[in-house]
C-alpha cells in the first residue's frame, strides 16, 4: 500500500524498502527488549510480526513488561483491564505505541479512531507512552532522517488545505508550520 502511494507521488519505491509501524515495532522490540513479555493491543499483522520475531506475548498482567497499543478494531474493556493491571496494579509494564495518530483520515472527511486504546490506557493508568522519547533520540542521533518523510508543508493559515491533502491521500505526512 505505501509503496504504491509513494510510487504514485513520483517516488519509485519497491515494497521491500517500506518500513511501516508493524515492521518497526517488531524490530525495535527485538533489538531493545528481546527478553520482554509483550501484550499487543493490535490487529493481527502486528501480533503475527511479533510472533515471527520470537517476541513473547502474554495476556497475564503479572508477567507483561511492555504494553504495545496500536490500531485495534477489537479493543474492549477486557484488553484495557489487562493493560491497566500490568501498568498500574503490578507496576511492571511500560506503554509504547506504534502510532500517536488520534484518528486515521479517509477521503471525503470521514475518519476512523486510531488511538482509542492509547487514550484509554493513558487516562486510567496515568502512564504516558514513551515512543516520542525514543523517536526524538533517533532523530537527535542522526539515525532517523525525517526531513524527507514530510511530503507537504503548509503555513498555519492553510491548515484546512493541509488536512484535506492528508485526508485525500495526497501525502504521506503533512506538516503545518507556524
Amino acid at each position: 500500500m505505501y509503496a504504491k502511494k509513494l510510487t504514485n507521488l513520483g517516488i519509485e519505491t519497491p515494497a521491500s524498502e517500506v518500513i511501516n509501524t508493524v515492521v518497526s515495532m517488531a524490530r525495535w522490540l527485538s533489538h531493545n527488549h528481546p527478553d520482554a513479555t509483550v501484550f499487543p493491543i493490535s490487529e493481527e499483522p502486528l501480533k503475527r510480526a511479533l510472533k515471527e520475531a520470537s517476541i513473547r506475548i502474554s495476556e497475564r498482567a503479572e508477567e507483561i513488561d511492555i504494553v504495545v497499543a496500536s490500531y485495534d478494531r477489537t479493543f474492549d474493556y477486557h484488553k484495557l483491564q489487562i493493560a491497566f493491571d500490568a501498568i498500574w496494579y503490578h507496576k511492571r509494564a511500560r506503554l509504547v505505541t506504534t502510532s500517536p495518530d488520534r484518528y486515521c483520515p479517509f477521503p471525503g472527511g470521514r475518519g476512523e479512531p486510531d488511538a482509542a486504546a492509547i487514550v484509554a490506557i493513558e487516562a486510567c493508568t496515568g502512564a504516558r507512552r514513551s515512543d516520542y522519547v525514543v523517536a526524538l533520540r533517533l532523530i537527535e542521533s542522526g539515525r532517523a532522517d525525517v526531513f524527507d518523510m514530510v511530503t507537504h508543508r503548509f503555513p498555519l493559515e492553510d491548515a484546512a488545505e493541509a488536512i484535506e491533502a492528508s485526508a485525500g491521500g495526497g501525502g504521506i505526512k503533512v506538516a503545518v508550520m507556524h
